[in-house]
């Protein structure tokens, strides 16, 4: 019988090339920002090491869409598990035209329109009928005008409606108002919340009793960059030795604690091992979580967190 790589999607099923249904979200996500031309070889690699949810843009200067599409192409054509399109989850993003990161012909067209070209040249890049998830971008926390925003969304929700996209979200945002307005006039409630994982926007503690009453998947980004003095602390050290980790992967473990998803854009193939290891192990990780919860009360401490915050997130409510 062949090895198949048994790996937790974030609704508790296991993901395998076994299963008949698509692929829902994993509890962590390959991002592909900044592989230029190594995304493809780099997406393969990553889902022949186990990971089966990447992350990408269209029209974005850091992203290269179309090296998703061969890289994934390439991993179902040379697997050894029998893997399939449907085992694996392929996010894109929208990016405005006029946005810092856009990285296109200055076209003058509507939202509307611009997510009709978007949306149809993703799907060629990817190579692919359908998109599991797709991101309304903001840049930074720089937020595009609500208005603007909801005339893009709506258009997406056009192809959630076709059974083109599966599930919406949106990234960069830190203002409580400005996605209960999302949610309240979305006919298609987002799905995913991408946000950076920093302490000059106050890691999301006071949003995230928002998220799960939305039902806000969040991801981060900037998990590792944003924090290389945690990665370096000698306690976070010696506790990463002590529970078989390294320090980045303490870090992806106390944030899937949280019950957030961290993107990973690791390009060594022992590091990848080590990612999808850690996502299968993830519950496991802390120890006593229920009981004194030294662990993650000395990581967020680290970090600059209230550990109240991480015991009881609705306590740090916004």
């Amino acid at each position: 019988m062949k090895n198949v790589v048994n790996l937790k999607w974030r609704n508790g099923k296991t993901a395998n090339a076994n299963t008949n249904s698509k692929a829902s979200m994993g509890m962590i996500a390959y991002g592909t920002r900044g592989m230029k031309r190594q995304t493809a070889d780099l997406v393969e690699k990553a889902l022949t090491t186990g990971f089966r949810h990447i992350v990408t843009a269209n029209y974005h200067q850091d992203h290269n869409e179309t090296g998703v599409g061969f890289g994934w192409k390439n991993a179902v054509q040379n697997s050894q598990t029998g893997l399939r399109r449907s085992d694996i989850y392929l996010q894109t993003m929208f990016v405005p035209v006029g946005s810092p990161n856009y990285n296109g012909e200055n076209v003058q067209l509507s939202m509307a329109e611009q997510v009709t070209r978007s949306i149809d040249a993703s799907l060629r890049n990817l190579q692919t009928e359908y998109i599991d998830g797709v991101l309304f971008h903001n840049f930074r926390a720089k937020l595009i005008p609500v208005h603007q925003m909801m005339e893009a969304y709506r258009a997406l929700e056009v192809y959630v409606d076709r059974g083109i996209i599966r599930d919406l979200g949106i990234s960069n945002v830190h203002d409580a108002v400005y996605l209960e307005t999302l949610v309240t006039q979305s006919k298609h409630k987002p799905r995913i919340i991408q946000n950076r994982f920093h302490t000059n926007r106050g890691f999301d503690v006071k949003l995230r009793p928002k998220f799960r009453e939305w039902n806000l998947q969040p991801q981060t980004f900037w998990t590792l960059t944003g924090n290389g003095g945690a990665r370096k602390n000698i306690h976070i050290v010696a506790l990463a030795a002590e529970l078989g980790l390294t320090p980045a992967t303490l870090l992806y473990a106390f944030v899937i604690s949280l019950g957030s998803t961290p993107l990973i854009g690791t390009h060594s193939a022992e590091h990848m091992r080590d990612d999808v290891t850690l996502a299968m192990q993830s519950e496991s990780v802390f120890r006593d979580v229920e009981g004194e919860d030294s662990d993650r009360k000395l990581v967020a401490k680290v970090l600059g967190i209230k550990y109240a915050c991480v015991r009881d997130p609705q306590s740090c409510a916004e």
